[in-house]
């Protein structure tokens, strides 16, 4: 592959090859890798935004979505309550809870 760089881009990949003490191609290689895996978690990003813009702006979604987190708040704080303070019956010290 062929690669025309402006100027003042060329002097600077020079300018890290020396730096760093490593090829060319390894740089623009990493490089690519980054800004694509950018692109790709920017476009990921974009479309979850989209569908939550989708699913919020519809009330009967919202409404749902509101039911679902209340039901699990309340099974939630259903599941603190039977744990008590969350702390052990045993209180023997020597005793850990995983054995």
């Amino acid at each position: 592959m062929s690669l025309r760089l402006p100027k003042e881009l060329a002097q600077k990949l020079s300018r890290e090859m020396r730096i760093a003490r490593r090829g060319r191609s390894e740089i623009v290689r990493e490089a690519l890798e980054r800004y694509l895996a950018e692109k790709e978690r920017e476009r990921l990003m974009a479309d979850m935004v989209r569908a939550a813009r989708a699913v919020y702006g519809d009330p009967g979604q919202m409404d749902a979505a509101r039911r679902i987190s209340e039901d699990f708040l309340a099974a939630e704080n259903e599941g603190l309550d039977r744990g008590g303070s969350g702390q052990s019956e045993n209180t023997d010290s020597d005793n850990s809870w995983w054995s």
